[in-house]
């Protein structure tokens, strides 16, 4: 806000010689704030004016106020202002130490020290000049000065309105020795920089001329804050002396203060309407509501102090009591409303109590708080909540919900804090409070639940921020965020308060903050919503952890088990005397219900609906459990299921299988089952984990969970589910749930020996090669058999095989991570055969693969493992690792601090890596004269064959160094390009494999109909399957090959998805139906692709083309969340070679720029909807605190990129300059409007070539006479120079002018692939 422009024309007049004409006009007219001009405001009559005398003799009392802000003086100074016109002698003299004081004086002094006073409330509008400051003092200019005037003993009182942070405590309470302003007043007291430095050395003068101190009141929302100011003041006195600490600790007093009125921050319309309604331009003018409070201690030196009494304040003995109510109820009110509102979308407050869910959380909020407070003389305490309520209602006030949530920690400290502890002490509900922080801890994420960034302004902040980031990205307890803003004892309490706040933490990262409201709201539903949140939602909550128990991994096929039949029938029986009574409305939904449960035909699958039981429990059960309890009811049944859920979280079933935990609260309630199962624990802390207090504390309920408990430990979950039937009242619901039908046949597991069958129904190609590993078969083993490779390198030799080419080669899986266990095992249960979808232009088609013909797990037995490798019929090892797993530093060299390089140099028998596996292996072979095996990197990464051997080369030779020349002389790793889009297997594909073709797949592929392999031909003896005949591309240099996939379609991909991933979009192919995502990529393949050499046998025009077609396949649901992963790493593979050569070349680099900026705003981990982003980076902890700085602060870019590419980069100006500048486009629209510029630019500009069409029959694009059929301008590459290609991409704000060409060729193919 500029204070000082006015669209209204002012003047200062002299009131003489006006004749009558122009004393009208001059009534009309706006004037300038001061003391000549009160007359003329007076004659117009709108507004009330000082009549007293506004001048400092040397008989008025001063009060020295600190923090001339809104509040101080629509309060305090108000108050003396209607003391003056009474005939009070005293008078305001403001003091301004800060840098951001000085505007204040500067206004203030302009007129005279003359303020207007706009109060707007139930009561009406009013509108007041006040006079109560008639002098301010900016220290800073002359600090000697100040401190005389502080000294002498005119001034009686040193009043303070400075906030928390103006008293310079720690989080013990404490001075903070380490505050740059304490160290200052430390170093030189009599040129202080606190305000408690300036309290403290007046006092040190006046003791030294022998004159009596002046009385010391904080107006600060602060418990206590008249003794909490005197034990800082007195120990920062200590410091720099202690007789004088001891002289302030005996004479100067102290007292406290209740402060309240709702003052707004000022802003430009206020400015407006002060001038339109009243004719006044006041530079900074105030507005308050119509109400104000002030309880004072009547503490003073000598007794003096002006007779607030008379204009309204209450003074008293003890303001304890007043000052608990008012910081607990409103201060701590205002505190939890700003955060929980300001994600819901509000900015204004009165707006966010018109919004039922917010106007619910207050009311339960003042309820559960006011459970502390004692009881205040002359006040009602609920007539005291429901006049908040209607000042935070109050329309005329507009105050913000930011200003509310300015320095958050501090204020949750001082108004949380106590009645957190008070209601643990006494064992009542912390609900409300423990959801005021969970919403805070989402707030401190700086974007709010529709993606709008937020400004966070709290001095904790950079403390926080990596805690609550750690529990929003990284799935950690919100204990350290806890005891960071409110120290240990919130966390004890048998980490009650923890649990609490876990629980609602989990909920808003999984639903959002509406939903973890609207869980408390008692809202009435139509009886419709009620029998399915509690019969169907519940019911299948109850079933899906009792049946995954049992063994089941279908609804359908559970239901057929009479035992978990019985249970879901009891569990129906309890809960339906919890729901509206619907006669035989209800019947039919129990009908339905059952029909739903049995059909065979959707399968629903059970660890689906087990994922976030803990939520689900809460959100279907939690009620029901209350409504039967209260009515003295049991619910056993709902014990039950509550037990069960407790042993499915042990992470196995009772046949002792694994089970896959999906829920959000795991890391929270697995210690709690652990020490119920593996101890004697009970199940309280787990009822309250999931349910909250009010649960937790009904004896009975645990009891019965506990009852539970001990049966399922004791005789297992049969038992238990057999005792379940002695409590079954009864319910029609039974008899349609007995009354099972015989199911319909179901898909068939894939195994060797259903092959035959499949190849008769001809839906499927089977193998019809020998699948067995003889003596005389050359094997290849394979880490990291995941999807990739087996619709890659797996497929390709499949298709060799049943070519009857390469009969005598076979792949061995080999999984040397824990996570690999899962594949070894859906593997292994199906003979190692596995299918695979394709899905393209070309139509759709699926094969059972049986090129994999064994899997190794290594982890059951390393030694075993290493033996395989070395055996000589191991020709090839093969790896598709990822970056991570060639366990190399930022510096492309092997990484002596990971883990597992550690282990392996510490017991190279015994390896971790993979790279350990291959040295451990080809030592073997050395050691046992045999010839080395070639090692083969298949992943993603440049010149992945030379940074392989270079690090198998580099531990090596710490392991032994003539193993090492050994391996350098004799080891190829050739090179290899590969490429196929292969997104990662869900449900949705399983289930489709089996409505499709009647196969059931554990672990089914699916890919594109594209495939593409390039392999440098340097093998041991040359020996490898002929690959060629398979489509492969055998040659002597992979690198252009190489370069052109990595640069364009990986670096396309890792630009487009964190891009495509802000802006909402979690598939690739709808992000590709986005014209700013397209635009996007357009613009930066056409950076890239200057940068890519000629490539025999490719058109790159041709090459891009196709990419957008892939990327756009919309049979493929390719996840942009798993392009995203491992940023850190495929950007510095992707991007690095690209940004080097364009800038070694004098070429812009904006999208590449572009596409670092979105990876930053990625790594805030929220989306541009406000969306939780769950990063999986290796290098998040290092690089989040870097980009919050980006994003929350006014830091640059540098440090991140040199985190992310190092200083090759980060030293080039260019590109810092290009990524700051997306960067602050970003931070100050956000990442659509800089991406919308490129569609609007493209948009600016006409006449187009639209002369393109599709050939259908190959799926390329092809050119009409008299187009250009170019992603660039209607130059071919060949023919335009560097700069005349990328001119068009020189600034991102200006026209794509030569992109429009390519939008006009492209648009027709690109809307119509498949």
């Amino acid at each position: 806000m500029d204070l000082k422009s006015s669209s209204f024309r002012t003047e200062d007049t002299n009131l003489d010689n006006l004749d009558e004409d122009e004393e009208t006009k001059r009534a009309n007219r706006v004037v300038h704030l001061n003391a000549s001009n009160l007359s003329i405001l007076i004659e117009k009559g709108l507004v009330s004016i000082p009549t007293y005398a506004r001048e400092i003799t040397e008989d008025r009392n001063l009060i020295y106020h600190f923090g001339v802000g809104g509040f101080h003086r629509s309060h305090q100074a108000f108050y003396l202002n209607d003391l003056l016109s009474r005939g009070e002698n005293w008078a305001l003299v403001g003091v301004g130490i800060m840098p951001f004081d000085q505007k204040m004086h500067e206004v203030l002094k302009a007129q005279d020290f003359l303020y207007t006073l706009m109060s707007r409330g139930s009561s009406g509008f009013g509108c007041s000049v006040v006079g109560s400051i008639m002098d301010f003092v900016y220290a800073p200019d002359d600090i000697c000065a100040a401190m005389e005037r502080l000294a002498h003993p005119q001034c009686k009182i040193v009043s303070l309105t400075i906030t928390e942070k103006g008293y310079c405590w720690n989080k013990e309470g404490h001075l903070d020795l380490t505050n740059p302003l304490i160290i200052n007043d430390l170093n030189d007291i009599a040129r202080p920089s606190s305000a408690l430095g300036y309290v403290t050395y007046a006092l040190k003068l006046r003791k030294e001329r022998g004159l009596p101190p002046f009385t010391v009141m904080s107006c600060d929302n602060i418990p206590e804050n008249g003794p909490k100011c005197q034990r800082l003041v007195v120990e920062l006195a200590n410091r720099v002396d202690p007789d004088l600490g001891e002289w302030i600790a005996t004479n100067v007093p102290f007292p406290m203060t209740m402060v309240d009125r709702i003052t707004p921050v000022t802003n430009e319309s206020d400015i407006q309407q002060l001038a339109e309604q009243y004719g006044i331009e006041d530079a900074w003018p105030v507005v308050a509501e119509d109400f104000m409070q002030w309880v004072i201690e009547d503490r003073f030196v000598d007794g003096c102090r002006p007779k607030w009494e008379m204009a309204g304040a209450l003074v008293v003995e003890d303001v304890t009591v007043y000052e608990l109510m008012k910081i607990r109820v409103l201060n701590g009110g205002h505190s939890a409303l700003s955060c929980v509102a300001y994600l819901l979308g509000h900015r204004d407050v009165h707006k966010a109590m018109a919004d039922s869910r917010v106007l619910y959380f207050v009311r339960a909020y003042f309820s559960e708080v006011s459970a502390t407070v004692p009881p205040v003389p002359g006040v009602d305490l609920e007539a005291y909540q429901n006049r908040l309520v209607q000042r935070f209602s109050n329309v005329h006030i507009a105050d913000k919900l930011q200003r509310l949530a300015e320095d958050g920690s501090m204020k949750l400290y001082n108004t949380m804090r106590e009645p957190i502890l008070e209601l643990l002490a006494k064992g009542k509900s912390i609900e409300l409070l423990a959801l005021a922080i969970a919403a805070y801890s989402r707030y401190m994420m700086a974007a709010d639940e529709q993606g709008q960034p937020i400004l966070i302004k709290d001095p904790m902040t950079h403390t926080l921020h990596p805690l609550v980031w750690e529990v929003y990205c990284g799935g950690a307890s919100a204990k350290g965020l806890l005891e960071a803003v409110f120290g240990s004892a919130v966390c004890e309490a048998d980490g009650k308060f923890v649990l609490a706040v876990d629980r609602w933490i989990a909920i808003i990262k999984s639903s959002g903050v509406s939903s973890a409201i609207s869980t408390l709201i008692p809202v009435e539903v139509s009886a419709y919503e009620a029998v399915k949140l509690r019969l169907l939602d519940g019911g299948y909550c109850a079933l899906a952890c009792v049946s995954i128990l049992m063994g089941h991994q279908e609804v359908d096929e559970a239901i057929s088990d009479s035992r978990i039949s019985q249970f879901l029938k009891s569990y129906f029986a309890e809960v339906v005397a919890t729901v509206p009574d619907m006669g035989e409305d209800l019947r039919e939904y129990e009908l339905s219900l059952i029909a739903r449960f049995n059909s065979q035909h959707v399968r629903d699958k059970l660890p689906l609906l087990a994922q976030n039981a803990s939520m689900k429990l809460f959100n279907s059960m939690r009620g029901a459990i209350l409504e039967l309890l209260n009515q003295g009811d049991a619910a056993d049944v709902m014990a039950l299921a509550v037990a069960a859920y407790s042993r499915y979280m042990m992470g196995s079933d009772e046949q002792g299988q694994p089970i896959c935990i999906v829920d959000s609260l795991t890391t929270t309630i697995y210690p709690l089952v652990w020490q119920m199962y593996c101890g004697n624990a009970s199940s309280r802390k787990l009822v309250d984990a999931i349910f909250g207090y009010e649960v937790s504390e009904q004896a009975a309920f645990v009891a019965s969970v506990d009852t539970w408990v001990d049966i399922i430990k004791g005789e297992g979950l049969a038992a238990a589910l057999q005792g379940v039937a002695e409590l079954w009242k009864g319910s029609e619901i039974g008899d349609d749930l007995s009354d099972i039908g015989d199911l319909a046949p179901g898909p068939v597991k894939l195994r060797m020996q259903i092959l035959e069958a499949l190849k008769d129904e001809g839906a499927v190609l089977v193998p019809t090669y020998n699948r067995e590993i003889t003596p005389e078969r050359n094997l290849i083993y394979h880490m990291g058999v995941g999807g990739f490779h087996r619709s890659h390198q797996a497929f390709y030799l499949h298709d060799l095989l049943m070519k009857g080419e390469g009969a005598n080669w076979a792949i061995v899986g080999m999984g040397i991570l824990p996570g690999d266990k899962a594949m070894s095992e859906a593997l292994i249960g199906q003979d190692c055969l596995y299918t695979l979808t394709t899905r393209g232009s070309s139509g759709f088609g699926c094969s059972v693969v049986g090129s994999i013909m064994d899997f190794v797990y290594a982890l059951d037995d390393v030694g075993a493992a290493v033996e395989k490798l070395a055996q000589p019929q191991c020709k090839i090892v093969s790896l598709t690792i990822t970056e991570k797993g060639y366990c190399w530093d930022q510096n492309g060299h092997l990484d002596l601090k990971n883990s597992s390089v550690v282990s392996d140099l510490e017991d190279i028998t015994k390896p971790r890596s993979a790279l350990g596996f291959i040295v451990a292996a080809l030592k073997l072979r050395k050691a046992r004269g045999l010839p080395p095996f070639t090692v083969l990197s298949c992943d993603n990464i440049p010149e992945n064959g030379q940074k392989a051997r270079r690090l198998v080369l580099e531990l090596a030779s710490r392991v032994d160094p003539e193993l090492q020349l050994w391996i350098e002389s004799v080891v190829p790793f050739p090179m290899t390009m590969v490429d196929r889009i292969t997104p990662v297997t869900t449900d949705l594909e399983r289930l489709q494999l089996q409505e499709q073709y009647g196969i059931e797949d554990a672990w089914p592929v699916v890919a594109e109909d594209f495939m593409q392999w390039v392999v440098e031909d340097n093998f041991v003896d040359g020996c490898r399957p002929p690959w060629e005949m398979a489509g492969a591309l055998m040659v002597q240099d992979v690198t252009v090959y190489e370069t052109m996939k990595i640069r364009l379609l990986n670096g396309g991909h890792s630009a487009m998805s964190y891009v495509a991933f802000l802006l909402g979009h979690r598939d690739v192919d709808k992000a590709m139906s986005d014209p700013r995502v397209t635009n996007f990529l357009r613009a930066f393949f056409a950076e890239v692709v200057v940068t890519v050499p000629e490539v025999p046998g490719v058109d790159l025009e041709h090459y891009q083309v196709s990419l957008l077609q892939r990327f756009g396949n919309v049979h493929i649901r390719d996840q942009v969340s798993r392009l995203a992963c491992d940023g850190s790493l495929k950007l510095l593979n992707t991007m690095k070679g690209s940004i080097l050569d364009r800038l070694s070349l004098g070429l812009p680099v904006e999208y590449l720029a572009l596409a670092i900026a979105g990876y930053s705003r990625y790594m805030m981990g929220v989306d541009e909807q406000g969306q939780h982003i769950p990063i999986s980076d290796p290098m998040a902890k290092t690089l989040h605190p870097l980009v919050w700085k980006l994003y929350c602060s006014s830091a640059g870019s540098k440090k991140f990129i040199e985190a992310l590419f190092g200083r090759e980069i980060s030293e080039k100006s260019e590109f810092v300059s290009a990524v700051d500048a997306w960067i602050e486009f970003i931070k100050t629209e956000d990442l659509a409007a800089a991406l919308s510029s490129i569609v609007l630019s493209v948009t600016e500009v006409a006449d187009s070539d639209p002369a393109v069409e599709e050939d259908s029959s190959k799926g390329n694009i092809i050119s009409t006479p008299g187009s250009t059929n170019s992603l660039y301008p209607s130059t071919s590459l060949e023919d335009a120079s560097p700069d005349a290609q990328f001119k068009a991409f020189e600034d991102p704000r200006k026209a794509f002018a030569q992109l429009v060409e390519a939008e006009a060729i492209h648009n027709e193919a690109i809307h119509n692939v498949d």
